[in-house]
């Protein structure tokens, strides 16, 4: 896991995407690559907690629907601590846009919901703003 000595250094920082479409995963890591970020992949719910025990990981991106293990169970597991990494930062990532989508994500223990598609510089403030929030 990266230091938070510089919340906003995020060359090193390890970042697991949580999507069940490969093109979206391989489209978030050409976001993030050019800031030095290791990402690492997970399918699905049930392999997000698989990676979460394996590796440590400074954030997380949570697509919010997929099947099997949605986002929103996903985050609740991991707050429950069915992983090593509870307290880990979540930020979801769907494209629906409703308030009650919203609720429902940050009630499951996420921190920040961003809506698809999602920009770049919108994806890096967020990883910074939460890297700062722990480094505080």
């Amino acid at each position: 896991m990266a230091s938070v000595t510089d919340p906003t250094n995020l060359s090193g920082v390890t970042v697991l995407i949580v999507e069940d479409v490969p093109s979206n995963q391989e489209i978030i890591k050409l976001l993030l690559a050019p800031q030095g970020i290791q990402c690492l992949t997970a399918d699905s719910g049930a392999d997000a907690l698989d990676v979460l025990n394996a590796y440590p990981v400074d954030i997380v991106l949570m697509d919010v629907r997929m099947p099997g293990m949605d986002g929103v169970e996903t985050t609740q597991a991991i707050r429950a601590g069915q992983t090593s990494n509870t307290h880990v930062p979540i930020i979801a990532l769907t494209a629906d846009t409703d308030a009650e989508t919203n609720a429902d994500c940050l009630a499951a223990g996420a921190d920040v919901f961003l809506t698809k598609p999602v920009m770049r510089q919108e994806l890096i403030d967020a990883i910074i703003h939460l890297r700062q929030q722990r480094a505080a």
